[in-house]
């Protein structure tokens, strides 16, 4: 047997079962609608950005702002490279803004992580302890399993949103240990909410219970100043760990933790991902904070994405929910017939991507498409009515 033969093996057995994935070699064609991508705003293809929103912001913070910007032009190296963890470097004066604005808006500290994946990897790492069991939703991102993994963390699965279901599970579980539980504000492949009226229903009830909420597909897209699920619905003060992205909705790179003392002190000197990452360029935080800024005037916008949500929905035959939602899975439960349906999509001129297991369970294969709140709906209905599977008309 060759060196390389098992891996060769593996590819093989993903070739027979259409779940080779391979890295687009070229740019998505610009004559195609993306629905494909995360930009739920449109902030990334925005020709016009929005204004910065200073509302509620500090003063000091406006003009802390403004002095960097005029001091620190981009053309200077040391803009385009931390070159060194965030303990380490010296040059952090736009890291510190950006995570007092976001405590000005959240009401508890915030601390920057390179990515959604760094964030969830580093903060459950730095929760686990002995004595500690996380109750995680069964459609949790990936990051948030590898976490749970890495640091060989206690945990148990419930089956998705079900509050009774976790509650069981609860009170089987040793009556001493501090219970974390772990759910996500809008769930990246089904688009749907989590529980978190229940989930927080059932906290206040029990005190033994802290609640991590990852808001990656929800930051920007929902509540006042684009907070979140959790700030729509009146919860911010009930969630514990707080986890949001810069990669989606802001349109640009990293992600944050919000969380009281102690857990953000914590977090500062157990989040591994934090520890041992060299820090974000400079300039890539300056796109965050800006974007933020954007973001948290964007009304407009979001309720453009709600409403165009709910309309493509309707389009595609999946029924539309009073809440909405700017993620939008057609279900296929093979991965042949998902490949059928992206490539018929493109031929009408969408992108929108086939999603096979691991990524979804068996059974659950689909083509995910995500709106954004700049998609021009006559013409996705057009082309959807070419693919021949408008619902509309």
């Amino acid at each position: 047997m060759g060196k390389l033969d098992i891996y060769k093996e593996r590819i093989a057995n993903l070739i027979e079962e259409q779940r080779l994935r391979v890295v687009p070699g070229e740019n998505i064609d610009s004559s195609l609608l993306d629905l494909s991508s995360n930009d739920y705003m449109g902030l990334a293809s925005d020709r016009n950005p929005l204004p910065l929103c200073w509302e509620g912001i500090s003063l000091s913070g406006r003009r802390e702002y403004e002095e960097y910007v005029a001091t620190n032009p981009l053309s200077r190296g040391d803009q385009w490279s931390s070159s060194a963890s965030r303990l380490l470097s010296g040059r952090g004066s736009i890291f510190s803004l950006l995570e007092r604005i976001l405590q000005e808006d959240y009401g508890r500290p915030a601390l920057l992580f390179n990515s959604g994946y760094h964030a969830n990897m580093g903060c459950i790492g730095a929760l686990n302890a002995k004595g500690v069991t996380f109750f995680v939703d069964r459609l949790m991102h990936a990051s948030v399993y590898d976490a749970l993994a890495a640091c060989r963390a206690d945990f148990v699965r419930f089956r998705h949103n079900d509050v009774a279901h976790l509650e069981k599970l609860l009170d089987a579980a040793p009556p001493e240990n501090l219970k974390i539980v772990v759910t996500e504000g809008v769930f990246s492949m089904d688009g749907d909410r989590g529980n978190l009226r229940g989930l927080t229903e059932l906290k206040r009830r029990r005190s033994d219970l802290l609640l991590y909420v990852d808001e990656a597909h929800s930051f920007g897209c929902y509540g006042p100043r684009g907070l979140g699920i959790s700030a729509e619905y009146g919860l911010l003060d009930e969630i514990d760990i707080l986890v949001g992205t810069f990669g989606k909705a802001a349109a640009s790179m990293g992600a944050f933790a919000i969380a009281s003392d102690p857990i953000h002190t914590n977090l500062i000197n157990f989040a591994r991902s934090f520890i041992f990452s060299t820090a974000l360029p400079p300039v890539v935080i300056l796109r965050s904070l800006e974007n933020y800024l954007r973001l948290r005037g964007a009304e407009e916008r979001r309720e453009a994405l709600r409403n165009k949500g709910m309309q493509a929905a309707v389009m595609l035959g999946l029924g539309a929910s009073e809440e909405g939602s700017h993620i939008l899975p057609v279900v296929t439960g093979d991965a042949g017939k998902a490949l059928d349906l992206a490539a018929r999509l493109r031929e009408a001129g969408i992108c929108g991507l086939a999603i096979r297991r691991p990524t979804v369970p068996p059974g659950q294969e689909r083509v995910r498409l995500s709106v954004s709140a700049t998609l021009d709906m006559a013409e996705l209905e057009r082309r959807l009515r070419i693919a021949g599977i408008s619902e509309c008309g």
